[in-house]
């Protein structure tokens, strides 16, 4: 299998549910369950994890009563971002933002 060439930004919604997925591999998340989990709006839920879907680094699929659900993909537990690494990268842009934040001199 090839890596994927995609990389979630840094607290995307992709980079958060993959991380849940790479602490919880087991699980499965419904629509209902990632608007809860993450504060994300359902209504563009499967367009901010699209890349991540065809990447493999997740799966969606339809559950027997018919509910879209997320699953770890193939590729989510060797390719994704490592937590450390969005963690590492977040701060990193947060420490930029307020520095171009700051007023003139």
């Amino acid at each position: 299998m090839n890596p994927p060439t995609y990389t979630p930004r840094a607290g995307s919604l992709a980079s958060q549910v993959i991380s849940f997925f790479r602490n919880n591999p087991d699980e499965e998340l419904l629509l209902d369950d990632i608007t809860d989990k993450f504060a994300a709006t359902r209504g563009n839920v499967h367009t901010l994890l699209s890349d991540a879907v065809k990447a493999e680094l997740l799966a969606r699929e339809r559950n027997a009563d018919g509910d879209y659900l997320y699953k770890p993909g193939r590729a989510c537990g060797t390719y994704a971002v490592p937590a450390a690494a969005i963690a590492d990268t977040s701060a990193k842009t947060l420490a930029t933002n307020r520095r171009s934040n700051r007023p003139a001199a």
